[in-house]
């Protein structure tokens, strides 16, 4: 099964975003409430305040209202700041302090039809423009609001900034917490790559009763058990091994023996009786087929056991494609066709390779046999093909285990090692064995080794030398 993932910010900052976005949502919420209540509250100060003092000026005014009145208060109030007034008598004079004009004056104030508090630019300033009525005299106040406005303002900014900073240090004690929380998934991760690399006696801290504590305390049991198999699983394998290799090793001095045995047979078997002419045949080619048996065993032993170390040296493909063929007896069956290419493999285990694949291809396969050589990128391909019945897909997937031998059509007189061999010399060479089969054009075994394109010529030995 294969798992599709999407690239993703790593857990350590995703809790840090989330910490920092709930901090900043919730200060945020509480400045913009705060702000909002706050402004209300001072503007609603500043009406009731502005209007406080309108009544106050309008009752100590005196009555009835002059001209020569009118323009006294007025006067005062240019003297005094702060506010503006203007006074409009019943016979239409108009008085106004700071050049204060019945024009600056909303519209809708000056019919009487508006609200008496409004607020409005007088003479290019925010105002909050108050209208009053005494005995038949209007009065129009006008309170500045900048310094209102400044203060709010200011208030914004204060809150703004504070919201930062609130978030700055939210980002970084998520940083630190979640770097602290996240410490036993991180020790774990660790812990479960150097399980991958092979390191079985990795154990985790166990701390306290938590739930981190439980998870490193059952992660340290299934690692026991873990190495506890892999350990019983290497005795094992390491056991059947060596069973292989001694019971390989022991048969070859009785089998040396049988064969210079067979040999004399064979030499004498045409004084045998005709009765005993066949018995003695099947001997002396079961006693061949041990041998070859045996052999097989012990370079798959020491394969296994890693005896011989791989000796790349450049060499000519084709050279040694030449002489499997020649060793085999098969230089009428099998053709070559490709280009001379040198590749980077050892000699012996090539040969060995293309032997087994050039012998499979001659005894379960089916003329005509070919190999053809190509280059591909930085490899070289051998593909040796056969037009023989050909191998069913559901057995592509272990044609290269040991002791596996296809259907009838395609067995031999193998024991079935023969391409597990060259699978093994292939992956010690760093190069790939691969199948491809139909049942109606036939197999192709597909070997890929490195090229020696970039190696001197100096250096190339060729694989008869």
């Amino acid at each position: 099964m294969t798992a599709y993932t999407t690239a993703r910010a790593p857990l350590r900052v995703r809790l840090a975003l989330v910490f920092v976005v709930v901090v900043g949502v919730s200060c945020g919420t509480l400045a913009v409430s705060t702000f909002a209540l706050a402004r209300r509250y001072r503007r609603h100060s500043f009406v009731v305040r502005s209007e406080r003092e309108a009544q106050i000026h309008t009752e100590l005014a005196p009555h009835p209202l002059t001209a020569a009145a009118a323009a006294k208060t007025v006067e005062v109030f240019d003297q005094a700041g702060g506010e503006d007034a203007i006074v409009q008598l019943t016979d239409g004079q108009t008085f106004g302090s700071s050049g204060l004009q019945l024009a600056d004056i909303p519209a809708a104030m000056l019919d009487g039809t508006g609200s008496t508090a409004r607020s409005a630019r007088v003479q290019g300033r925010p105002s909050l423009v108050i209208a009053r009525s005494s005995d038949g005299t209007r009065w129009f106040f006008a309170f500045d609001e900048s310094e209102l406005d400044g203060s709010i303002r200011q208030l914004g900014w204060v809150l703004l900034i504070g919201w930062v900073l609130i978030v700055v240090c939210a980002a970084l004690v998520g940083s630190v917490v979640a770097r602290r929380t996240l410490r036993p998934v991180r020790e774990a991760s660790d812990a479960a790559r150097a399980l991958a690399e092979g390191l079985l006696e990795t154990r985790l801290p166990v701390g306290p009763d938590d739930e981190f504590g439980r998870w490193a305390r059952y992660f340290n049991e299934m690692a026991a058990a873990l190495e506890g198999k892999i350990n019983a699983l290497s005795d094992a394998n390491e056991r059947e091994l060596r069973f292989t290799a001694n019971v390989a090793h022991e048969l070859r001095t009785p089998l040396a023996a049988a064969v210079n045995a067979a040999a004399v047979l064979a030499a004498r078997l045409d004084d045998a009786p005709e009765s005993l002419r066949r018995p003695a045949e099947l001997v002396i080619a079961d006693v061949h087929r041990l041998r070859h048996l045996a052999q097989e065993l012990l370079e798959l032993a020491r394969l296994d056991a890693r005896q011989e170390a791989a000796a790349p040296e450049v060499v000519s493909i084709n050279a040694v494609i030449e002489a499997a063929r020649r060793a085999g007896g098969w230089g009428d069956t099998v053709t070559i066709d490709g280009p001379s290419l040198w590749v980077v493999a050892e000699g012996r285990r090539l040969e060995r390779v293309v032997t087994n694949l050039l012998s499979n291809a001659v005894e379960h396969g089916g003329p005509p046999i070919g190999v053809t050589v190509s280059e591909q990128g930085a490899d070289v391909v051998v593909e040796v093909s056969d037009a023989g019945p050909g191998i069913p897909p559901e057995r592509q997937q272990v044609i290269f285990e040991r002791f596996y031998k296809g259907d009838t059509a395609r067995a031999g007189g193998g024991a079935g090692l023969g391409l597990a061999i060259a699978a093994e010399h292939t992956r010690a060479m760093g190069g790939t064995l691969t199948v491809r089969s139909d049942q109606e054009t036939g197999t192709t075994f597909v070997l890929m080794v490195p090229s020696a394109e970039t190696v001197p010529r100096s250096r190339m030995l060729s694989a008869g030398a």
